[in-house]
């Protein structure tokens, strides 16, 4: 029920922040007027969120709900503004790499940052390659992106988990696009990722502990 929960919740809160974010030459505005256009949705999403939030604190304490309550404000943000300006902004990036890291610490102590380094890395290295090959395939914003997920996978996850990540957030991608150029017959130039690598990562958080690695 809570995996349901937080899936309704990051959606309900992309819709949220494609209606009330916007993105320019590097600078991140919420126009919290025009929440009123929501007037249901957006009381939901927020009482859903603190609901998620508090749950989480009471059952897997403060260090793990750091995490998940940023998770839950920072995922619809980024997935908005890639999908509106194919931009991942570096502040959102940041803001989750520090929340994630200083929760990592308060739950587990130093020595997991190196399993935290280690998921970043996983995530994070096909892309450069990618880039390697085919410059410009994967943006720059996408791959610092990985240096967050990569620390938040870590902090429920093993590490090598992080490959799942990129598997299902390419065929993901490659999905959209195969519906996109056959279905509804529109040619895409860009497609942005971001949205893909974080739908990935919800879903490998969801999955069942010890599924992949024992």
């Amino acid at each position: 029920m809570s995996a349901f929960l937080l899936l309704v919740d990051l959606l309900a809160g992309t819709a949220v922040a494609l209606k009330t974010v916007s993105y320019s030459s590097g600078n991140l505005v919420i126009s919290g007027d025009r929440t009123e256009s929501l007037p249901f949705l957006f009381p939901t999403w927020l009482a859903l969120s603190t609901f998620l939030g508090a749950r989480c604190f009471i059952v897997k304490g403060g260090s793990m709900a750091v995490a998940t309550s940023t998770e839950m404000g920072l995922f619809p943000l980024l997935a908005a503004v890639d999908l509106r300006v194919r931009k991942v902004p570096t502040i959102c990036v940041v803001f989750g790499l520090a929340s994630t890291l200083i929760s990592i610490v308060m739950g587990g102590g130093v020595q997991q940052l190196p399993k935290a380094v280690l998921a970043a890395l996983i995530i994070s290295f096909p892309m450069i390659i990618s880039n390697l090959f085919r410059p410009g395939s994967i943006g720059q914003g996408d791959i610092r992106l990985a240096g967050y997920l990569g620390p938040l996978i870590s902090i429920s996850k093993p590490a090598a988990e992080g490959m799942v990540v990129v598997v299902i957030s390419c065929v993901l991608a490659i999905g959209t696009a195969a519906f996109l150029r056959i279905g509804l017959s529109q040619r895409v130039k860009t497609l942005p990722f971001a949205p893909f690598l974080l739908g990935a990562v919800v879903l490998v958080q969801i999955l069942p502990p010890g599924w992949l690695v024992h």
